[in-house]
């Protein structure tokens, strides 16, 4: 009886230890980025009615750890830096956020969405990368294709890689720079909408 007394309590001193001594888990999300006056774009007409989506995003980083590029070929995995959500929900709403902050005057909405679709214009995103380096460099690739109302005519395609460069070295701040990289993509988008605009 002693021995297994001591058995017992040797096992919930082990089973303290790992449940006090591991490291937290900590959580991220995405922002929006409220544009400055020489981003926002004014509107110039009648107001459009402008759909995104759907917007896709690389299948290395569609998990829940951050993911670090170390070098062209290598990338690494946070232990206990994890996405508070599905990146794949949330690279998207920042986007729609963003796009829709830069574009005051027109009507920025999700694609698909409930109820009958009527829009000017639906944005399609594809992201082929989206990583953050050791150093703070985020770097975020991605084309996209603009149709008509119809859905059956391309009126544009574009591309772009955009960076954001973190102010300090922790997660939070290389989460930040992503943040911006999304911004400034939202701000490509936003241009070649104008040019749309600007054809008969």
């Amino acid at each position: 009886m002693r021995h297994l007394s001591l058995s017992v309590l040797l096992a919930a001193t082990l089973f303290g230890t790992g449940c006090f001594g591991s490291k937290p888990t900590h959580f991220y999300m995405l922002s929006s980025i409220a544009p400055d006056q020489a981003t926002a774009l004014e509107s110039t007409g009648a107001s459009r009615v402008i759909a995104v989506g759907p917007v896709s995003i690389p299948d290395y980083v569609d998990r829940p750890q951050i993911v670090i590029r170390d070098n062209a070929n290598q990338v690494e995995l946070a232990a206990f830096d994890n996405w508070a959500g599905a990146l794949s929900d949330m690279v998207p709403r920042v986007l729609l956020d963003d796009v829709s902050a830069q574009l005051p005057g027109d009507h920025v909405v999700p694609f698909p969405q409930g109820g009958a679709a009527v829009f000017d214009y639906r944005v399609a995103v594809q992201i082929s990368r989206f990583d953050v380096t050791r150093a703070g460099e985020a770097t975020v690739t991605a084309s996209w294709r603009v149709w008509d109302r119809s859905g059956t005519k391309t009126r544009l395609t574009a591309s772009a890689t955009t960076r954001g460069a973190a102010l300090g070295t922790t997660y939070q701040d290389r989460v930040a720079a992503l943040s911006q990289a999304v911004s400034d993509l939202a701000a490509e988008i936003v241009r070649s909408l104008a040019r749309l605009r600007d054809r008969p």
